[in-house]
C-alpha cells in the first residue's frame, strides 16, 4: 500500500478529473461575446481602447450571467451527483457515415 500511495503522489487525477467534467459543461454554455460590451450607437468608443465603467459593467453582467446559466447547466445534468462519472448527453455521438 505505502509503494502505491507512494507511485501516485504526484498524480491529480481527482482535479484533473473534476476540471475536464467543467470544461465539458463549459461548452455547453453559450460562450462570452466581449463585442457586446463594446460602446455602440449613441456612445462614444473615442481612441482609449479601455472600456469606461457602463461597458465594464455590461462586461461583468455577461460573465455573471454565464456563471449562472453553467450552475444551470450542472443542476441539469443526469451525473450532477455522481463525482467520478461523466455521462455523454449528446444525442448523436455516432458520425452519419457509420450510421
Amino acid at each position: 500500500e505505502y509503494l502505491v500511495q507512494r507511485a501516485f503522489e504526484s498524480d491529480n487525477i481527482d482535479e484533473e478529473f473534476m476540471r475536464e467534467k467543467d470544461d465539458i459543461i463549459g461548452k455547453d454554455a453559450v460562450p462570452i461575446d466581449p463585442q457586446l460590451a463594446l460602446p455602440g450607437w449613441g456612445e462614444w468608443g473615442g481612441e482609449d481602447e479601455s472600456l469606461n465603467k457602463k461597458q465594464q459593467a455590461r462586461l461583468e453582467d455577461l460573465h455573471k450571467q454565464r456563471k449562472e446559466e453553467i450552475e444551470e447547466l450542472k443542476k441539469k445534468r443526469a451525473d450532477r451527483n455522481l463525482d467520478n462519472v461523466i455521462i455523454n448527453e449528446n444525442i448523436n455521438t455516432i458520425p452519419e457515415k457509420f450510421q
